[in-house]
């Protein structure tokens, strides 16, 4: 009786393990990425859905279950996306390349949040502003230091920073 407790005690410590970590990938779907005709936005972000997926067990295949598919809308605004279902497929549309790009970024943001891809629920966005960018705080001239013009990087891009097409 103490022979047989201890062989289920160690079959069960073998095959536990091995149903769990089996069992993972488990009931998730082969998923492919069409990249024909993608410009470097898009295949940025395919790279960065393609990241998620296989952060979270997903198999990348040529013959996927779900395929993720890239497309310019028109009707759209610039930078603007919208992400969907359709048919056994998901279609990230953009209004331009950046809104392409934005729709895969936030595409594999869930992705690596455990959402589901069989039951995705459509979403999009736009920009607040259609202009954005990093602000330098870099003085124009001695009399209005932000906290001190000196260093040699203020000193090297005095002109760069007097420069119109530079803020453009």
């Amino acid at each position: 009786m103490e022979i047989l407790k201890h062989l289920l005690i160690k079959t069960a410590l073998i095959l536990v393990p091995v149903i769990i970590l089996g069992g993972c990938n488990k009931g998730k779907p082969s998923v492919g990425i069409v990249k024909d005709g993608l410009n470097g936005p898009s295949l940025f972000a395919s790279s960065e859905i393609g990241a998620a997926l296989e952060s979270k067990g997903y198999e990348l295949s040529e013959n996927p279950e779900v395929s993720i598919s890239f497309r310019i809308d028109r009707s759209l605004d610039n930078q603007a996306f919208n992400v969907r279902k359709e048919g056994e497929g998901i279609v990230i549309s953009g209004g331009d390349a950046r809104g392409t790009m934005y729709g895969g970024i936030e595409l594999s943001e869930k992705i690596r949040l455990g959402e589901d891809l069989r039951t995705l629920s459509p979403f999009g966005g736009k920009p607040y502003m259609e202009y954005r960018g990093l602000r330098f705080n870099i003085p124009l001239d001695a009399r209005t230091p932000s906290y001190d013009d000196t260093g040699d990087a203020a000193q090297k891009n005095i002109e760069t920073v007097w420069d119109f097409e530079f803020w453009k």
